[in-house]
């Protein structure tokens, strides 16, 4: 049987989330595996490449990557060798030469950072694994309900109270950067995808983010790391809610945004289903 593969170590974050932060012992592992995966006895092509009358210089197939990591031993599967690409990624060892692409096993032209000069320039991903942050895939809108929602990579840097957005995790540039985050609230937000969970974070006096994640646990987990990194978080205003005796009493909502009085409903038998948490 083959050896088990040479793994980064567990404090590092694989899914590019999270608050973890790359180690010294991380550094020392990408450091080595970049060195084992350049030497000659090692064998892996690194040349110049053409796609669509372009040149890539100096550069290495991810999936002929793939086929030495499990061919040498450094690991059992397929799988496996694709998180090493991966780990390598994110500590910012190799990167895709458009940096447009994630590491798969696939035909994609990848680089060592060594070998284009820009082993010093930072990724998104690699920002994400400093101490103190928190990072993620999150659904954005800085303007009004005219601009729609796009999908960005997000990294708070908890102890400068910074937020970062980028394009994606592979971009070494943020679109935007916030040197303050100062108030947090969640409220309803009719017009965002019946399956988010969004919260507004006010980032001047002027200008308010509504970020959307994919869980409530998610949506938690950001609004505790604002809370951390000095923003105010605001309840949403219920008004005279503990004057009001029975459910008769309130007026909601509903799905279209239209206030739905449950006063109609006196005298019935009513079910309430809560469907905004896990």
């Amino acid at each position: 049987t083959q050896p088990r593969s040479r793994r980064a170590p567990p404090t590092m974050a694989d899914s590019g989330g999270g608050a973890a932060c790359a180690t010294n012992n991380d550094k020392h592992w990408a450091s080595d595996m970049v060195a084992k995966l350049r030497s000659p006895s090692f064998a892996l092509p690194i040349k110049n490449r053409r796609y669509r009358l372009r040149t890539y210089k100096r550069c290495f197939v991810a999936s002929e990557l793939v086929d030495l990591l499990v061919a040498k031993g450094e690991a059992r599967t397929r799988d496996e060798a694709t998180d090493i690409g991966r780990r390598l990624v994110r500590l910012n060892a190799i990167h895709h030469v458009a940096d447009d692409h994630a590491f798969t096993d696939a035909y994609l032209f990848f680089r060592f950072r060594v070998d284009d000069a820009t082993d010093q320039e930072e990724t998104a991903a690699a920002q994400s694994l400093k101490c103190a942050s928190k990072s993620g895939v999150l659904q954005m809108r800085s303007g009004g309900k005219k601009e729609k929602f796009k999908s960005v990579f997000v990294v708070l840097v908890i102890d400068e109270a910074r937020l970062l957005v980028f394009d994606n995790e592979l971009a070494t540039k943020p679109q935007k950067v916030f040197d303050k985050c100062t108030k947090l609230d969640v409220s309803d937000c009719p017009d965002c995808a019946t399956d988010s969970y969004c919260f507004g974070v006010s980032v001047s006096a002027t200008e308010r983010l509504i970020l959307c994640c994919a869980s409530s646990a998610e949506q938690e987990d950001w609004i505790a790391q604002f809370v951390t990194a000095g923003a105010a978080f605001q309840q949403e205003d219920f008004g005279d809610a503990a004057s009001r005796r029975s459910l008769y009493d309130f007026t909601v909502t509903d799905i279209d945004g239209q206030p739905h009085d449950l006063a109609r409903y006196h005298g019935k038998v009513a079910l309430v289903v809560n469907v905004a948490s896990e």
